[in-house]
């Protein structure tokens, strides 16, 4: 009884170590792991057999059964290796028996460590050959091509690389002493990219050696390829520059070392033995001008027409403006005008103009491609621009988020209103109201319970949270809360006046369209409109945190601000306003630095009422309104809407073309 009491707890000892050891080898935490390193050789040659599946096994019962583990395939070496947790008993076996004859080895995996073996073989009914033969698409040979070759014994089983070969200069590569009978697959092993790959599968069952072609197409080349690079706000070739390029081919893993260009005075730089498909990188160099780094495909096409690209810069160019050599052209929109008011541009280089007794708003878009955005018989109809309706649109300006606010500023009808244009990922915009009942009026209040009186001018802090709107009619400064449409009085009694003071108790004539923050946003300028040719006609300045409102232009008789319209600050303190007066018609710039109530102005365009293009101090102006700058360009865009011609201009200063 003490006997078969010993054997039975024997056997259960066994049984729990190899169940421990089933448990060691499944669980998913890491472990410690042996390696067996082997080769396969002929035992009649000695010479290595490469696509030969070899069966790994482990002991999992105290009999010696053994269970399935992996399969590995020999490579062109007749060399397999696999790790193994320890401890472990293994056991190696010759899978492919239908062809070569078995071996096995065991392995006692005790620690981790690299153990050793040697199988070998020999084919059961002989060997043959595997002759491959590449060609192009008219038939010709292809030399260095890479040609793969994988077996498998059964349709059930996947397939084992066993060798890849390069074609000789016939196109050929040959597989020899393949045992059979096997399936065996021929494959263009190269890159995809660069090659059309073709297959083909078959079954080895003699010592007849076999012939298989293969039709490929190159889809790679080399040439000189000539890069144009152009500005993406201006379209204008960059001249002179250098800039990084690095290339990646179809046969390369990464990016070529960085290497500098000059771009010549057409924008083009050239470079030699270029092997397409590939990518290109551009980045800007340190002592360039920045811009966002770009990377581009090219293919066959670009090497022989060449390829124009697009560079954004990360800052604009032309952040203080050029004042010198400035000339005035015209704006080409395709389009009958009605009454171009405001203008204002937006991020991606697009302009927007309001036309405003034509009830529309226009885009036109970095190319010049003009675009009418809303238009329709006069209305104050919210919902998608299709169907929105406008009533004499005069001020509008955009956010940073290029979002569109306007205002309809029709005396009759349902008006008085602020507005807002917001676009969607597509390109598609939808019109709401922001405040303004539709009713003439002067009462503060939460979006469509206040009211206005013909507001013309709009102006936005840069962290888009208020938006401040001069009323024409109701001869006041408003402010909007954008998170709440909370609306109030900044400045103005309601009347025709003009008069220093504080908030409600200030006065100021008929503020247009000229309405701009300061730099820092701390300062709003307005523009009073009187008459024409009134001295009291002025551009006022409010503190917009004490609501304190001073005569900054116009209080020197000599120096009357010309019924200011439009009105652009610059980054750094340059305002440039239009000066409507009918004996006028110009565009003036003053420095905002100077004595606020007797800042004086210099005249940069403008010769009196007409129109005429040219330099800027002898063209003419029909009636100039609103104004805006794009620093990316160095163009300034005039509504010239307020005359017996309807056109929107363009000052831009020859200097820097």
């Amino acid at each position: 009884m003490k006997l078969y009491n010993s054997i039975i707890g024997l056997i259960t000892i066994l049984f729990l170590f190899g169940c421990a050891k089933d448990g060691l080898w499944n669980q998913d935490t890491e472990v410690q792991r042996g390696r067996v390193v082997g080769t396969l050789t002929s035992s009649e040659d000695g010479s290595p057999l490469s696509g030969v599946k070899i069966l790994f096994e482990r002991q999992t019962k105290a009999s010696g059964a053994n269970s399935f583990v992996d399969t590995v395939g020999t490579n062109a070496e007749g060399k397999f290796s696999y790790e193994i947790p320890f401890p472990n008993k293994v056991r190696v076996v010759l899978r492919d028996t239908g062809r070569y004859e078995a071996d096995t080895a065991f392995v006692d995996v005790a620690e981790g460590t690299e153990y050793t073996i040697a199988l070998q073989t020999a084919p059961r009914f002989g060997v043959a050959k595997v002759i491959s033969t590449v060609v192009d698409q008219d038939g010709k040979p292809l030399a260095e091509i890479k040609v793969g070759l994988f077996l498998r014994e059964s349709n059930n089983e996947s397939y084992v690389a066993a060798d890849t070969i390069l074609t000789n200069a016939q196109g050929q590569a040959t597989f020899e002493n393949i045992a059979f009978p096997v399936n065996y697959m021929l494959k263009i092993v190269e890159n995809p990219k660069a090659y059309e790959i073709d297959s083909v599968q078959n079954k080895l069952t003699s010592k007849q050696d076999v012939q298989v072609e293969l039709k490929t197409r190159t889809k790679f080349g080399k040439g000189t390829i000539d890069l144009i690079a152009k500005n993406y706000h201006s379209l204008k070739v960059l001249k002179g520059e250098t800039v990084n390029i690095q290339v990646k081919s179809v046969f390369d893993e990464d990016f070529s070392a960085v290497k500098q260009y000059q771009l010549d005075a057409n924008g083009k730089v050239s470079i030699p033995n270029f092997i397409y498909p590939a990518e290109i990188k551009i980045t800007p160099t340190s002592t360039g001008h920045p811009f966002a780094a770009a990377t581009f495909s090219l293919e066959e096409s670009n090497v022989i027409n060449g390829f124009t690209f697009e560079l954004r810069d990360l800052k604009p160019r032309y952040e203080i403006p050029v004042y010198t050599n400035l000339k005035v052209s015209t704006l080409d929109v395709g389009m009958t005008l009605a009454n171009p008011t405001g203008i204002a541009s937006d991020s991606k280089g697009n302009i927007y103009f309001a036309d405003g007794s034509g009830h529309k708003i226009i885009r036109v878009d970095r190319k010049g491609a003009a675009k009418v955005l809303i238009s329709g018989s006069a209305g104050t109809v919210d919902g998608p621009l299709e169907t929105a309706t406008l009533n004499q649109v005069w001020g509008l300006i955009v956010d940073r988020e290029d979002n569109i606010y306007f205002v309809d500023n029709a005396s009759s009808g349902s008006s008085h209103k602020v507005r807002k244009i917001t676009f969607d990922a597509q390109g598609g915009g939808v019109v709401s109201t922001i405040a303004g009942s539709g009713s003439s009026g002067g009462a503060n209040g939460v979006g469509t319970a206040a009211t206005f009186n013909r507001p013309a001018g709009l102006a936005i802090d840069n962290d888009a949270q208020i938006l401040y709107v001069g009323e024409w009619g109701g001869h006041r400064v408003r402010k909007i809360d954008l998170a709440t449409k909370t609306v109030t009085t900044l400045m103005g009694t309601g009347s025709a006046a003009n008069t220093e003071g504080f908030g409600v108790n200030a006065a100021i004539n008929q503020p247009a369209i000229g309405l701009a923050l300061s730099p820092d946003n701390k300062k709003l300028y307005v523009g009073g409109n009187a008459s024409n040719s009134d001295p009291n006609s002025r551009i006022g300045v409010i503190d917009v945190s004490t609501g304190a409102f001073k005569f900054f232009v116009g209080n020197n008789g000599d120096y009357r601000a010309g019924a200011p319209r439009g009105m652009f600050i610059t980054s750094n303190g340059d305002m440039i306003y239009s000066a409507n007066a009918a004996a006028l018609r110009e565009i003036r710039i003053v420095n905002l630095n100077q004595t606020v109530g007797d800042a004086r102005y210099t005249k940069l365009a403008g010769s009196g009422a007409g129109y005429a293009d040219g330099n800027a101090l002898t063209a003419k102006f029909a009636g100039p309104l609103g104004i805006t700058y794009n620093p990316w360009t160095g163009n300034w865009y005039i509504a010239d809407g307020d005359g017996s011609t309807k056109n929107v201009r363009i000052m831009r200063s020859a200097d820097i073309d």
